[in-house]
């Protein structure tokens, strides 16, 4: 159903995105006095353009539930975000009082272990 609705509202999107572009595009040309009559789609068209467009769709669906980033990121999120409050909480702490310069370099370095990890 979820689906339905979907390929209903890009259909949608699709004309009148085309209708806008229409008015775009006949009010960008001011040299021109007459107006054209408005020449029907056939209906053969819209039929074929709307089976592109649910095939687009499927395929856009399709390419996302086999993508793993987001499942990855999932995962790894939680215990990312708690590793960051924690090491702000002591970074805080810290702060309040006079940092010797090896605990700064230990800092530093456990830093680039998570920049790294988080770009493999």
């Amino acid at each position: 159903m979820q689906r339905l609705i979907r390929i209903g509202l890009f259909i949608v999107f699709c004309s009148g995105l085309g209708a806008a572009t229409a008015g775009a595009q006949q009010f960008s040309s001011p040299g021109s006095k007459t107006n054209p009559a408005p020449t029907p789609i056939p209906l053969s068209e819209i039929a074929s353009q709307a089976e592109f467009t649910v095939g687009s769709v499927q395929n856009i669906e399709t390419s996302l539930s086999t993508d793993q980033i987001t499942a990855t990121v999932e995962k790894r999120l939680p215990a990312l975000t708690s590793e960051i409050e924690f090491r702000g909480a002591e970074m805080a702490k810290f702060l309040a009082r006079s940092v010797p310069l090896e605990l700064l370099h230990s800092m530093e370095s456990v830093l680039q272990t998570y920049r790294e990890q988080l770009s493999s």
